[in-house]
């Protein structure tokens, strides 16, 4: 008797466990069918041909995105400067330019302004429902942006730019992505309407989608929680160096689930992907790549910044700095170290011995991390703030810089094309090293 029931209690907990299991087993295989079905992930990779379209780029600022906070809104204006980027196409495409980067501020596209009201959106609309979300005369432009460049066979890259909060947070899609998880969805709504239009016109070989600007969770966490309150830092511990693994791994989910809304709208284009802590080099070790095979990943290059950035005004550190020269040299670097707040000389530390082996290094490494994971990288922007460089520093730096990516076949784009705050980098001395081969 005993036997007996333990036998069905025996017989019990098995059929209970083969119905967890079934249901364990149904789970997975609702969640496999829905990364089908939602993630379309391209299976093809970025061919050699497509990612030389990125040879020699140049970003075009300030068309569709923001000068000193204030978004570029007069057709007018922005008529004046397409007339500026056809010129601009038609010199230098014989010389070599492959490609034009538009930075498209979402503020200026977009007619809802507070983006979290996007959410209620249905994914699915009609055309005159997305033209009561999407500026209609903004987009005309950029179409029509885009065909001054196809004309002249310079393909173009997307990207969203937001840097400025325009008065309220919610205007602010980088605010919004570091502090709300949800708002990953809401900016890949925002990316499917902007990337079904487009691709609904113009083919891969014409634009590809940039995601996002340069994102920094990194530099998001440690500014609101270590520099806001000395009490939640140990002693010790290097925050800026502890938060940077999770802080890459973060953006990286973000990213992906942006690529699934990009890719469902536009199925064969390719898509540019970033790294966290503004695209830089360091985050490459903390970087995964995505699941989607036809996407290039962009890396910004403007080591080091008390040179690259020597005087700009929004600079923390490197305003300071005049007169640095490039390469390093001791006798140079005392004399500037004399001129800057004592409080401040250990910014040119980092300085020591930089020069053109340094350079090399840098990209040889970021070549690496691509061939490792058998993917495509691309120096989507570098440059140089030329109003307290020496000339031929200017020279120098960019010789080396464009030797550097040439000896690792690496697509580059400088930023930008008549930027106030970067001085029209096509006049500054040197940058015809640019355009040779």
């Amino acid at each position: 008797m005993f036997l007996l029931v333990i036998c069905k209690y025996i017989d019990f907990f098995v059929h209970k466990l083969k119905f967890i299991l079934l249901v364990f087993i149904t789970f997975i295989c609702c969640v496999l069918i829905s990364c089908t079905t939602v993630l379309y992930p391209s299976r093809v990779p970025v061919s050699d041909q497509q990612y030389n379209k990125l040879h020699r780029g140049v970003t075009f600022h300030n068309l569709f995105a923001t000068t000193n906070n204030t978004p570029i809104e007069n057709t007018a204006t922005r008529r004046l400067r397409m007339e500026v980027l056809d010129s601009l196409v038609t010199r230098f495409q014989p010389l070599g330019l492959t490609c034009i980067r538009f930075t498209i501020d979402p503020y200026l596209l977009f007619n809802i302004h507070n983006y979290q009201d996007l959410d209620s959106i249905p994914e699915v609309q009609s055309e005159s429902e997305q033209f009561k979300i999407l500026n209609k005369s903004v987009l005309d432009d950029i179409l029509r942006s885009i065909q001054i460049c196809k004309s002249r066979k310079v393909c173009v890259v997307v990207t969203m730019y937001t840097e400025n909060t325009h008065g309220a947070l919610g205007n602010n899609v980088k605010y919004q992505l570091y502090h709300n998880a949800r708002f990953a969805h809401t900016l890949g709504k925002m990316w499917t309407l902007i990337a079904g239009q487009i691709s609904s016109i113009y083919s891969p070989d014409d634009v590809m989608f940039e995601i996002i600007n340069e994102p920094n969770y990194r530099g998001s966490f440690y500014n609101e929680y270590v520099n806001k309150d000395t009490n939640k830092v140990m002693r010790g511990v290097n925050w800026w160096d502890v938060a940077q693994q999770p802080t890459a791994r973060m953006w990286l989910f973000t990213q992906e689930v942006v690529i699934s809304y990009i890719r469902g709208a536009a199925p064969n284009h390719t898509i540019i992907a970033s790294f966290d802590d503004n695209s830089h080099l360091d985050a490459l070790p903390y970087s995964d790549i995505s699941l989607d095979k036809n996407v290039i990943y962009a890396v910004h290059y403007y080591e080091p910044d008390v040179f690259t950035h020597q005087g700009a005004l929004f600079h923390p550190f490197a305003k300071y700095i005049s007169t640095l020269q490039y390469p390093y040299d001791s006798v140079n670097v005392a004399s500037v170290q004399k001129s800057i707040p004592d409080s401040l000389r250990w910014i040119l530390n980092n300085y020591r011995d930089f020069n053109k082996s340094t350079i090399l290094t840098s990209l040889m490494n970021a070549k690496k991390w691509a061939d490792k994971h058998n993917v495509k990288i691309w120096i989507g922007e570098f440059g140089l703030y030329s109003k307290n460089s020496p000339t031929e520093s200017l020279k120098r730096y960019y010789q080396d810089f464009i030797d550097a990516a040439n000896m690792n076949n690496l697509g580059i784009a400088v930023w930008d094309y008549d930027d106030s705050l970067f001085c029209n980098k096509f006049t500054q001395p040197g940058l015809d090293q640019f355009w040779k081969k």
